[in-house]
């Protein structure tokens, strides 16, 4: 490798005069101390002698470049002797280790009258010529302000940068202004949480402002859909207004006006009819939701299947019957044989397995609670042990996977533990009565000699167990299965995710 370092110049142009090619980029000097200073860039001016030429910018850029001088040679023919072949040799000259390039945009260039009197006194200015610029600066033409005005001032550089950059153009669209009120209506709606104590009544005055904008029509469908269902799950809307009302408009734009959101518990990401309290009513428990999500990985093609089913409700809008049947909000099952799950109504699961459980005796609670709603633990479990064997049972006729009898048993304990709760609930309001009166009523003596003997039956019967021995230890272990409330199948109670 040679030893000589060198430094090259990309020249933006067909050279013929090296020297002038050369006092174009400023000269040998200022072009060497330019190369020498990597934060300086080297100006181009390709029209060195007019003052108001924007120049090019060139980069000095560091490279791994090799100078080679190649040579040919040639001998000359001689009568009677065949011409021969030239030679070619390279020698390495130099290392070239920095290189002058030439890459940016151009600036916008201005060209003015050769007989411009303002480009004169530039280029006056330029040489440093002071009899020149005297004279200039005394003509009247440079005097006059009337003629001085339409004199064209050179413009300064457009852009100091160079590079190109991605401007981010996009055309104008063709559809037409969405109204000022059409806007993600779920931030003005109501949200509650399960422990609130009260219910919103009615729609405040911010909603109701917002929602001046809505076309009166679906205003109607959502009064009429609140009317039927006292408690309905969003996609179930989003699904019925796409295909009913023949729009692409989400149900967070319209439902506000009739209805609040609950964030967490058994109806969370469901619209509720303003001034309705499920927590109160036993018969919600229709509307709550269930997580019909199964473990099989064969259930993938759910994913195919919905994605189909919303091209076919694109298709066959004109049947909203049939649109809405084909959405993934009714676990029938032709869903189940699919492999299709996710969170569902009780109301939309139509599949017998599940619904003979659903409506089981027993099997719903006299007090809501916020992870299992009106239902108990143990059906609820059950519910989930058929969800995950469901595609089973259909395509390949399996037996359930739950035992009735165990079940049984389970819920029978589930409903003691429960009257325990209220027991434990009316002795604190009785004694806390007391407390405030000072007298100790009747009913507080009774209730609390029922739990007495309550305890001591179950001290015998446990006792009993325990002699007996046999198969006990194994049947509390299935009890225990469905009872169990630590499993994490409840966690589509929790805190809803924006």
């Amino acid at each position: 490798m040679p030893s000589r370092a060198m430094f090259a110049v990309e020249y933006p142009a067909y050279v013929k005069d090296t020297e002038k090619a050369i006092s174009m980029v400023g000269g040998r000097e200022k072009l060497a101390m330019d190369v020498t200073d990597d934060s300086k860039t080297v100006e181009l001016r390709l029209r060195p002698h007019d003052p108001a030429s924007h120049p090019l910018m060139g980069d000095v850029v560091t490279t791994r470049n090799i100078l080679f001088k190649v040579t040919k040679r040639t001998k000359k023919s001689q009568l009677g002797k065949a011409k021969s072949e030239p030679t070619v040799t390279a020698d390495a000259v130099a290392v070239i280790d920095k290189t002058v390039r030439f890459r940016r945009l151009a600036n916008f260039q201005f060209l003015p009258a050769k007989d411009d009197p303002l480009l004169n006194f530039m280029q006056n200015i330029a040489s440093v010529d002071l009899e020149a610029i005297k004279q200039v600066s005394s003509d009247e033409h440079m005097m006059a302000g009337s003629e001085l005005a339409r004199w064209p001032v050179p413009a300064p550089p457009i852009d100091v940068v160079g590079w190109p950059m991605p401007f981010g153009y996009k055309e104008e669209s063709t559809r037409p202004p969405r109204s000022a009120g059409y806007e993600n209506y779920l931030y003005y709606g109501l949200a509650i949480q399960f422990s609130d104590k009260a219910v919103p009544a009615g729609p405040t005055a911010k909603i109701m402002e917002k929602m001046k904008s809505v076309p009166q029509k679906l205003q109607d469908f959502a009064r009429s859909v609140m009317d039927k269902y006292p408690v309905i799950s969003r996609n179930a809307v989003d699904v019925m207004m796409r295909a009913e009302q023949n729009t692409s408009m989400r149900a967070n734009m319209v439902m506000p006006l009739r209805a609040y959101v609950m964030r967490t518990g058994p109806w969370r990401s469901c619209w509720i009819r303003y001034g309705y309290d499920p927590r109160t009513d036993p018969e919600s428990y229709k509307y709550q939701v269930l997580d019909m999500r199964t473990m099989d990985p064969k259930n993938s093609q759910a994913n195919t299947r919905k994605a189909k089913q919303d091209e076919d409700v694109e298709k066959r809008s004109d049947t909203p019957r049939n649109a809405v049947k084909a959405k993934s909000f009714l676990f029938d099952e032709e869903a189940a044989r699919h492999g299709c799950s996710g969170i569902y109504q009780v109301m939309h699961v139509t599949v017998p397995q599940i619904q003979h459980l659903i409506e089981y005796p027993n099997g719903r609670r006299r007090t809501i609670c916020q992870e299992s709603g009106w239902f108990h633990y143990p059906l609820v479990r059950a519910i989930r042990l058929v969800t995950n064997n469901l595609r089973k049972m259909l395509l390949e006729d399996k037996e359930s996977p739950v035992d009735m009898i165990k079940l049984k048993k389970a819920l029978l304990a589930a409903i003691k533990k429960e009257d325990e709760e209220i027991t434990q609930k009316e002795l604190l309001t009785e004694k806390m009565e007391s407390i405030r009166t000072g007298v100790e009523s009747e009913k507080l003596k009774t209730m609390r000699n029922t739990r007495v003997e309550e305890l001591m039956g179950d001290l015998a019967m446990a006792q009993n167990e325990e002699e007996q021995g046999g198969d006990a230890g194994s049947d509390a272990d299935e009890v225990n299965f469905y009872n169990d409330d630590t499993f994490d199948d409840f966690e589509i109670y929790g805190e809803e995710s924006d």
